[in-house]
């Protein structure tokens, strides 16, 4: 499902430009945002789960050599904080006044342009109407829940 960080990298930046200018769709794009952000946390689910299978599927075939510590050789560069910055800041939108919030969004945009580089997704009408489906699930999931940014009650 890598598919969806290719999607989130682009809509989110054209969401992000058009929720500059002041117009009356200002809480419909925080309302994608949103969405866009627990997406992206869905993704990280997805990418720890596959880190972890093939972790454990190195331990049964005996890849780990006893005299090689894997910390010997960590180092802690730019792709490695980068990478850690996908995994830990999606976590935050699940808190309901971040969900919407576009300094996060930014930093993480930044973070995926870096990572993910110039490479150009596999354009496909299917993946496209894989992540239109999952956007539209998630958005009635929040609107369910009362999580949108439209839905929020102001004590007044």
């Amino acid at each position: 499902m890598i598919f969806i960080a290719d999607y989130y990298k682009y809509f989110a930046l054209v969401v992000l430009l058009i929720s500059l200018f002041k117009n009356n769709y200002q809480l419909v794009f925080k309302n994608v945002l949103a969405v866009m952000n627990i997406l992206i946390l869905l993704n990280t689910f997805i990418f720890l789960k596959t880190s972890w299978e093939l972790y454990e599927a190195f331990q049964q075939l005996h890849f780990s050599n006893s005299k090689y510590n894997w910390l010997d050789s960590f180092y802690l560069g730019k792709q490695t904080v980068f990478l850690i910055i996908e995994l830990l800041l999606p976590v935050i939108f699940l808190f309901n006044k971040l969900s919407a919030n576009k300094i996060l969004t930014t930093v993480l945009l930044v973070c995926f342009w870096y990572s993910l580089g110039n490479e150009q997704p596999e354009i496909s009408i299917f993946k496209f109407l894989n992540y239109a489906s999952l956007f539209i699930a998630v958005y009635a999931l929040l609107w369910l829940l009362k999580r949108l940014p439209s839905q929020r009650q102001t004590n007044v």
